[in-house]
Parts: structure tokens; sequence; C-alpha cells
């Protein structure tokens, strides 16, 4: 149907072929190409299918009488409010008033490399705004241009739960600058002469520790509350080290690709990581722990990747390798002085069914070292509580 987009993909001679001739915005007639269920994984349009063309497609600009029959492109717009209804990971467009934004900053990937971010809220005619993350360079979104607050559309961009509901970019999004049509009217007109002190924030900021709300807890608390909710829970408690597991035959890392982190097989000289479909002549270590960690209450089982086991040994899992391959009292060594020692974790956790059995899988988000006067303000703050609890009963 009309305002409707679909995803095209070229492969290997086909590319090659047909990238000088594509252009954005012109118009084009394709045939030989084959119709095949769009990846949701990859896919950023809300199409449920793709087109892929091999190098025998045939590609021809639109006749003048094929122009005016097929048009200008058309977008189906969603309304801001809306969005609270979403789905989150689905994919819409939005068009509205930009009420304010942040500098472009630089954020590094775990690739190691480098992408440009920058946030802005917009609002339309729904009485609603929200905030979109601007991801990689946007000519046309410069501080000159944001200054003046114009109309935008932004097209295929992916709904998230971050911060209540907020959009994200792609690169399949387009951003149009003073766009026309009657959803852009719409807008200019409310910007212009509306009503806006009822509107309604969708994105709203949220203390976090680590990652999410991190609610505070002893250990004995920890399978109550996770047995008594359907979703996983975020907590943070303070606990000591009491175990963690060093088995020789099984090393607590496993080789890891130098680029994506995904397992790789193989030995030295030749490392065969599949997710990149690559060789590589050295691979990484990277941890894969479980530890036991106890309080005056109880004790519990977590399991602690790459960061979280470097914080906990103070080695990274290369320099753990080594010591195995090399000087095992040492290896040994570096694990009896992590025994005991008292951290801050923040972890995520969820019921799980293994042979027929629930048990509480706990994962390490953070683990930090224990920060004296933290740790002392939370503990006056929750005598505080107790002594207001034992006043209100008598």
């Amino acid at each position: 149907s009309y305002g409707e987009e679909i995803g095209a993909t070229f492969y290997n001679d086909a590319a090659d072929k047909f990238f000088p001739i594509l252009e954005k915005e012109n118009i084009y007639t394709f045939s030989k190409g084959r119709l095949k269920l769009a990846n949701k994984m990859y896919s950023t349009l809300s199409n449920n299918y793709e087109i892929a063309f091999n190098e025998d497609a045939i590609i021809a600009p639109a006749e003048e009488d094929e122009n005016e029959t097929i048009g200008k492109a058309t977008l189906n717009f969603r309304s801001i409010a809306s969005l609270s209804q979403a789905a989150v990971k689905c994919i819409v467009n939005v068009v509205g008033v930009v009420t304010s934004y942040s500098e472009q900053r630089t954020i590094r990937t775990k690739n190691n490399n480098e992408l440009q971010c920058r946030k802005i809220t917009i609002a339309d005619h729904s009485n609603a705004s929200i905030d979109v993350a601007l991801w990689g360079e946007k000519e046309n979104v410069t501080d000159s241009i944001l200054a003046e607050k114009p109309v935008i559309a932004i097209t295929s961009c992916r709904v998230s739960d971050w911060d209540g509901r907020s959009l994200s970019t792609s690169q399949s999004t387009d951003i149009i600058l003073n766009p026309e049509g009657k959803d852009a009217d719409a807008v200019r007109t409310w910007n212009e002469s509306g009503d806006k002190s009822q509107l309604k924030t969708l994105s709203e900021k949220k203390e976090r520790s680590g990652s999410g709300e991190a609610k505070r807890l002893s250990v004995d608390e920890i399978e109550e509350l996770v047995n008594s909710s359907s979703e996983p829970i975020l907590f943070q408690t303070r606990a000591s080290v009491v175990y963690i597991n060093r088995n020789k035959d099984k090393p607590p890392y496993y080789t890891a690709c130098p680029t994506c982190n995904k397992k790789v097989n193989g030995s030295d000289g030749a490392w065969m990581c599949e997710g990149c479909n690559k060789e590589y002549p050295n691979c990484e270590k990277r941890y894969l722990l479980r530890i036991a960690m106890a309080d005056a209450t109880g004790s519990q089982f977590i399991n602690c990747f790459n960061k979280q086991g470097e914080q906990i040994l103070g080695k990274t899992a290369n320099e753990i390798g080594d010591l195995l391959a090399t000087n095992e009292k040492e290896f040994d060594q570096v694990f009896k002085d992590a025994q005991f020692k008292e951290f801050k974790f923040i972890c995520k956790a969820q019921q799980d069914e293994y042979q027929g059995q629930f048990r509480t899988r706990c994962i390490a988000l953070r683990a930090d070292e224990v920060d004296p006067e933290t740790e002392s303000e939370n503990l006056l703050e929750r005598i505080g509580k107790y002594l207001e609890l034992e006043s209100a009963k008598n």
C-alpha cells in the first residue's frame, strides 16, 4: 500500500554495480528482486518483508509519467502521546517541535569504535514530549539549527523503555527539517497557539545505581523477593566473597574474539570467530566466574563476567591465564587474596527452572569496593527508619 517502506539488500557484485546509480529521493523501477521475510534482528523497518537483489537485477530511473503516478513518499506518523502504549523495540515515525537538546558527545563502543550521540526532546499536538537519542553524524542537525527549535520529522526510530519511554535512531533513520504535510502543519499550529501547560513528559529520568533502579537488600532477602516477582529484579547488597571457582582443568575464563568478544575456537596463531567469520592470530581471555557472596544473614551464588572478575581478582583474565600456565602457586594466591574481601554488589536476579527444580540465578552487574562514608550514611538512614517504626508502635 502507499506510504509504506520496504528494505532492499544488494549482495557482493550487485552492490558494486548499483551503488553508483542509486541516489536518495530519486524514483526508480526495480525488477528481478527476490522477496523474503525480513530479519527483525537487523531490520529497523516495520515491514515484515524485504527484497534481495543480485547482479542480474534491472533498475532504471522512472519515466516522467511514472514519477507523477508514484508521487512523493508519504509517511505514517504516530502521535507522541500514543507511544506510551507502543511496544518496546517497535519502529515508528514521529514529527514534533524541538524543545531542548544536549551537546553532541563521543561514545566509545565495546568494539573500540567512536560514535557520535546527542539527545533531543520533541513535543507535538498530542500534548506530550519524548527524548530521542540521535546516533551518528547528522549533518542537518547542528547546534545552530536546533537552537531555532524547528519542527522535524524522524523516521524509522525504535521505541525504548529507557527512562519510561524514549526513542533511538538507527542507520535507516532520516531526519527531515521543516517537513510538509498535515501532521507537520498540526504540530506548527499547536506550537504557535496551543496550550502547553498540560504537556506530559514520557521520558522521566530515574536515579540509577549502575544499571537501573537497585533496591538495597540483605542476602537472605534476595530469594524471597525473586520468588514473589514474575520479572527479573535489580538489587544491591554489601557482602563478602567466600568462594570463587578455580578449577585448573576448567579455567574461570573463556577464549574470546578480540573484536566482538564471542567465544573462539583454535590454538595459538589460529583463532576462528564464527560471529565475525574471521580468523585471528591472537585471542582475548574473558572471565566467567561463579562465586559465593555472604553477609550476616546468609549466602548466595552469583555469576560474574569480565569486568566484575577484574574488580574482584584485581587482575585481567589474560594475566590469570599466564599465571595458570607459568606459576600455579601465584595463580592460587590471587584467588586466596580475594577471599573474604567485601564489595557492594549490584546484581540482577530471576527464578530459573533446572532439571525440574526452581532456583535463583544471580548475575553481578558491578562489584565496587565498599565506600565507608556512603555505607555509614546508609546505616544511619536505616537506623533512623527503625527508630521511627519503634516510636510509632509506642
